[in-house]
């Protein structure tokens, strides 16, 4: 609990009777503030023999007066000693208000954002170093946790710019391993003599944990003792990480899991500088060595689509399962094996918009073409795949130049290649047996879909365009070869099927004529169907 005795001045710092007589050299009035403007940072903090606690903040105060009074100096007084008897727990920290001072700082106030700027250091004194470790342990007086309770109004018009805290043991008490202070011959102290948790009941790092920042040398063992490391920026604006002198070391809080692998700049440089401006400044790369993963991923600059995911070597970012995609929302996103970049690519059930899945489209046209290869036994089925995927694209480069499809920055032969990447050139029957001019050779399917704002459906419909005249598509595919029966040498030939001359998707046949209205069946027709597929496409085919 912590006690409020009326008679206590807090307006200036006294020697306060309720302390043994060893403190009272501490309990003199601070004048840490006097050398350090209040613009300047933090003020420096009086090194001190007892043990204890030492806040040093900035704070605004929404008030009118550039006066800190009394009264709320006694409640920012009460509210700090309180949370530091919560702190302590079943450990009682016998506070009274004599034992946590604050002063205010001697450079006077400023005026902002409608209220005062002070300097405030506020002294804490403890029994003895468990006390002041379990304070520590607590993070009650994390500048989170302070801001946290201001918030919710703890102390009415009270807010921090700035604070610190330093945690101080007793001077007449010895090192001891295990109390969460590094002592000259310890190299970690986590608090405890436990092992197993990266530092040793003898406080020395275990093998395969480092001190947060620190650097080992490539060259030696890994578990060798390093040296700590500061990010610097120089004049130039050029930052790198700079091999202080200080030896390994690191409480608690700041052991780190060691990478058994060497960072190696050599082998990332070529990525770093991929993907730069000719403006552009370069990353900063750290030096070669051994470091710990979450230093390496909480200050490591990646190279260009990678990044230090507790590790010290870049992996490939993977965009697709974090959102991370410019992928149209009817795009699949798409990673490769190496996580590096990825691929967008529209659903089977849309259509292609634009290249690589920016843009995909459900309002589209379908285009489903039977054709046939050479006779059959005289080419491979890779050889007469080949040429039917050259058909399929003399096809699209035939519908651009003929304007059936729009030849904008939008739509092109690409473009058109991407919308049936899952829709694959298809063996339909391997040979046909039917007699007529395809007997003995192989029948294949080939897809064409573009969306219907790329397509100029009235030349698509009409009747001497290339997916209604036989005649047409002839001239289109008339190549020959030496090879065969010499009565029939073309490399490729449509299948003809009878279509209603009113309607080009009513099927007809001399035996039996359906069509409407008296229009007449033509059995000459190539065999391509058209199909306007209003809300997406039908299933891929694979």
């Amino acid at each position: 609990m912590l006690y409020k005795p009326e008679d206590v001045s807090v307006d200036v710092c006294v020697v306060m009777y309720a302390l043994p007589a060893k403190y009272w050299h501490v309990m003199l009035c601070l004048v840490a503030f006097a050398a350090v403007a209040p613009t300047a940072g933090l003020p420096a903090i009086d090194a001190r023999s007892v043990a204890g606690i030492t806040l040093s903040m900035y704070t605004k105060l929404n008030q009118t007066s550039s006066v800190l009074g009394a009264a709320k100096i006694d409640e920012i007084q009460d509210f700090f000693g309180e949370e530091v008897a919560a702190a302590c727990g079943d450990m009682d920290c016998e506070l009274t208000r004599a034992n946590v001072i604050l002063t205010v700082g001697a450079m006077g106030t400023e005026a902002i954002d409608g209220g005062y700027k002070f300097g405030i250091e506020i002294n804490i004194v403890l029994p003895d170093t468990s006390h002041t470790m379990a304070v520590k342990r607590s993070l009650r007086l994390t500048r989170s946790s302070i801001e946290a309770l201001l918030l919710n109004g703890s102390v009415p018009g009270f807010s921090l710019l700035a604070y610190s805290d330093t945690y101080r043991m007793d001077a007449d008490r010895s090192a001891v391993c295990g109390d969460g202070i590094l002592h000259p011959s310890e190299v970690c102290d986590d608090g405890n003599i436990a092992v197993g948790d990266g530092c040793t009941g003898s406080c020395r790092l275990e093998p395969g944990y480092t001190c947060f920042g620190a650097w080992r040398d490539p060259f030696l063992d890994p578990s060798a003792r390093g040296k700590m490391t500061l990010w610097v920026t120089d004049f130039d604006n050029v930052t790198k990480l700079t091999i202080l002198a200080t030896d390994e070391l690191c409480l608690g809080g700041d052991i780190d899991e060691q990478d058994d692998r060497v960072f190696d700049p050599e082998m990332w440089l070529r990525k770093y500088f991929r993907g730069l401006d000719a403006n552009d400044a370069t990353p900063p790369i750290p030096p070669a060595g051994y470091f710990g993963k979450r230093f390496c991923t909480q200050t490591f600059t990646a190279p260009y689509q990678y990044e230090f995911h507790d590790s010290c070597i870049p992996e490939g970012i993977d965009e697709c399962s974090r959102n991370a995609s410019i992928c149209s929302p009817n795009a699949d996103c798409i990673e490769p094996p190496d996580k590096v970049g990825y691929e967008c690519e529209c659903d089977d059930q849309y259509f292609v918009g634009q290249r690589k899945g920016a843009s995909c489209v459900a309002d589209g046209m379908e285009m489903v073409v039977h054709m046939s290869g050479p006779l059959a036994n005289y080419v491979s089925y890779q050889e007469e795949l080949a040429l039917m995927e050259n058909a399929r694209s003399r096809i699209m480069q035939f519908m651009l130049r003929d304007s059936l499809i729009l030849d904008n920055n939008a739509t092109d032969e690409t473009t058109l290649l991407e919308g049936v990447k899952r829709y694959p050139v298809a063996l339909a029957t391997p040979s046909v047996q039917t007699p007529g001019p395809l007997l003995n050779r192989s029948l294949w399917r080939i897809v064409i879909r573009a969306p219907q704002v790329h397509m100029t459906e009235p030349s698509v419909a009409t009747q001497d365009s290339i997916f209604h005249d036989m005649e047409t598509w002839s001239l289109l595919f008339n190549d020959t070869v030496s090879f065969g029966p010499t009565l029939d040498q073309h490399v490729y030939k449509v299948n003809a099927v009878g279509t209603c001359s009113n309607d080009s998707v009513r099927p007809c046949s001399s035996a039996h004529d359906l069509c409407l209205q008296g229009s007449q069946c033509r059995a000459t027709n190539p065999d391509v169907t058209i199909t306007h597929l209003p809300r997406g496409g039908s299933v891929a085919r694979v």
